[in-house]
Order: structure tokens, then sequence, then C-alpha cells
């Protein structure tokens, strides 16, 4: 089995001069080691922490959307497609949190959103994991709880493109692609429990997560004995900057009763959200004229908002296959007597 830590390092946008600007720090990843009978890999995992900033953004952030894709090179191989296998967007608190592993200033033009622990951690440390979000979830077993993010492993990566979407509307490109998702425990329900997707990164009591692994950990396979061979996996982390809409603005500020208008809203903020900022359908991308569409790729193609981060980290997987040997030890007890004795 493999684990990748994360430790320390960064990527920045600028936009509109020095007036926005961002960054996402904490963000390395150390090399893997199994050294294994048959040059055999279980799984190669990742369990990140990571700091992002903000500062002089036009638009007050509300939420932040994390997406982690992964590809893979065997040794002597050649790079797999990236595949996302984890999906977040936790929403800001008002008055920022401190504790459990993260520390954010909460919504505002100017903060930060610190998880100073490992991910699986600060998720087990969520709330929403004392209770289910659907009453009928209340007479199923306990989900999973929080893990390290499975990259690669033995039931490879999930049969996305003959998955039936019709409980939303999509298609495997869109929900490859980061369309409309629906909820993580929608996934669970109809992607899981109906069709049987390995979907191992995949938390539906706080509705993150959505994917399985990027590939089969054989893509690593060592079956030469004697011999070490090195494979690599690459990390692709986006982070999206969202605005405030009108259900969260409901949910943060007043106790899940709907507002009238992003005008009652903003004056129930006392200060941290303009009526501008808050949109009635789904949340835009900061700064983006309204871009409310999630797609990666999309993302990725605009980093030079200071809205949108997006960064390749990548590590080596070596794989030792140990020699065969075999010893033998012990003694034949001889003995010799006279002729006629």
């Amino acid at each position: 089995m493999g684990a990748a830590a994360l430790a320390a390092g960064g990527v920045t946008a600028l936009s509109g001069g020095a007036a926005a600007q961002s960054s996402a720090s904490g963000i390395t990843s150390n090399g893997v080691t199994v050294s294994d009978d048959r040059g055999q890999v279980g799984k190669v995992t990742i369990d990140p922490s990571f700091d992002l900033n903000w500062s002089g953004f036009d638009d007050a952030v509300a939420k932040i959307m994390v997406v982690i894709e992964a590809a893979v090179k065997p040794n002597g191989g050649s790079w797999s497609n990236y595949t996302p296998i984890f999906r977040m967007t936790p929403w800001l608190d008002p008055g920022g949190h401190s504790g459990s592993g993260l520390n954010s200033t909460g919504p505002g033009t100017t903060g930060h959103f610190h998880v100073n622990e490992k991910l699986s951690a600060l998720i087990a440390s969520d709330s929403r994991y004392a209770h289910y979000h659907q009453t009928d979830w209340n007479a199923k077993p306990p989900r999973p709880v929080p893990r390290p993010l499975e990259v690669t492993n033995r039931k490879g990566r999930p049969g996305y493109e003959g998955a039936n979407y019709n409980y939303y509307g999509g298609s495997a490109s869109s929900y490859l692609g980061g369309g409309s998702l629906g909820h993580a425990y929608n996934a669970e329900t109809n992607l899981v429990e109906n069709q049987g997707l390995p979907l191992v990164n995949n938390l539906p009591t706080v509705d993150a997560g959505y994917y399985g692994a990027t590939a089969n950990s054989s893509v690593f396979e060592n079956t030469t004995d004697g011999s070490n061979q090195t494979g690599q996996v690459a990390l692709r982390y986006t982070f999206a900057f969202l605005r405030a809409n009108m259900s969260y603005m409901k949910y943060k500020y007043n106790n899940g009763t709907a507002f009238s208008d992003p005008q009652a809203a903003a004056a129930a903020s006392n200060g941290t959200f303009e009526a501008s900022d808050i949109d009635t359908g789904n949340s835009a991308v900061c700064m983006s004229n309204g871009q409310t569409s999630k797609n990666y790729a999309s993302l990725q193609s605009q980093t030079a908002l200071a809205s949108i981060l997006s960064t390749v980290i990548k590590f080596d997987v070596s794989v030792t296959n140990q020699a065969a040997s075999a010893t033998s030890s012990g003694t034949s007890n001889t003995g010799a007597t006279g002729y006629g004795q």
C-alpha cells in the first residue's frame, strides 16, 4: 500500500493589477515506495492539507470549490487522461471558523481558508456526520467514515461511461466534467447502491466526494524479480472562489428561512455582502461576469482570474519486487561402524 502526503508549495494568480489576488499554498507530494514479494500495489492514497488566501476581491467570497483530479504514468508507459477523484464546496461560516483543523476568516472580499490537518480528519469533524440529509437515511447503516482519498486501488476507475445518470438528467461526460452533479448522497444511492460503481472517495454525509480512483493499481505492478520500477502520479488541484446565492444566505443568515430578495439578505449580513454580491440562482464564480458553470476545463482555462487557481503536483511510485531466494539447513546425523560390528 502506498500513501502520499502533501506538505508545502504553491501557486499564485493575479487579476486586475495588484488589487485582487489569491494564492494556494501547502501543496507538494512526496514519493511513495512499495516493497512486495510479487511487486504489487494495493492502493496509492493522498490526504492533503492546503492554505487558500484571497484579498481585494470585487465580490465577497461565500463558498470555495475544491476539485482534485489524477493521472498516472506506469514505468515506461504514457500518461493517462486526468480523471476527477474528489470534489467539495464548503460554505464559509459567518464570523469565521477556528479549530478542528480548519481556520477560516469566513465570507468576505478578503480572507483565508486554511486546512491545517489532513483532509480526512477535517471532514470527520464536520457536525453533519451526526445526522443524515434525508430522513429515509436514518434506517440505513452509517456511511463510511472519512478516509484518505484513493488515487489508485485494485477496483480501478469506475465504469462511468456505462452508468445511467437519468436521476439528474446528466451524462458521463457532464458528471466527469463537473456539470450538474446533484448531491453526493444522490450519487451514493443511484451510482453506488443501485449500479455498483466503486465511488470509493464519495462522502455523502457531508455532500462531498462524488468519484472513485483514477486507475487500477496494477499499472504500477513490477513483475521482474529482484528489480525496482518507478511510475508517477500527477495531481491537478483546482480551486474556485464562489459568490453567495439565496440558498446560502437562507441557511447562513436566516436559520433556514428564505429571504424575500437579495436586498433583504444583504441587510441581514451586516455589511459582509452587498445585494449585488448575491445570485438568485446558482452561485457564480467571483469576478467572472456571472459565470455559474463549474465545468473543470472551463475553470482551468480562466486562471488569469484571481478567483480561479489550478496547479499540478507530481510524485513517484517506486515498486520493488523482492528477489526470490531459498535456503536449506539441517543435518544428516551420519554415522559409521566397523565391518561385522
